[in-house]
């Protein structure tokens, strides 16, 4: 079992259903899974995805992500790779 630490562009494909690489990005995530193998979410690269996302939203004058939601999918996903291990 390979364990890979996700980029913050795949983060962002994930986070983003409105993202260009949105599909590359759940199939990448579901291709891991399938594999058997697991990714690593590092704390600064999560960081990094959700000010990609904050700072695109301002280049573009759009309405800012939902960052509540955002936070929590992550958290969610944090928790259950912790009790994974």
């Amino acid at each position: 079992m390979a364990k890979m630490v996700l980029d913050a562009n795949v983060i962002v494909g994930w986070l983003d259903q409105s993202d260009s690489l949105n599909a590359r990005a759940m199939k990448l995530l579901d291709n891991i899974h399938s594999a058997g193998d697991s990714y690593l979410l590092l704390d600064f690269i999560v960081s990094e995805a959700v000010s990609v996302m904050c700072r695109r939203a301002c280049q573009r004058k759009s309405n800012a992500p939902d960052l509540p939601g955002i936070l929590e999918k992550v958290k969610r996903l944090f928790q259950r790779k912790r009790r994974v291990r």
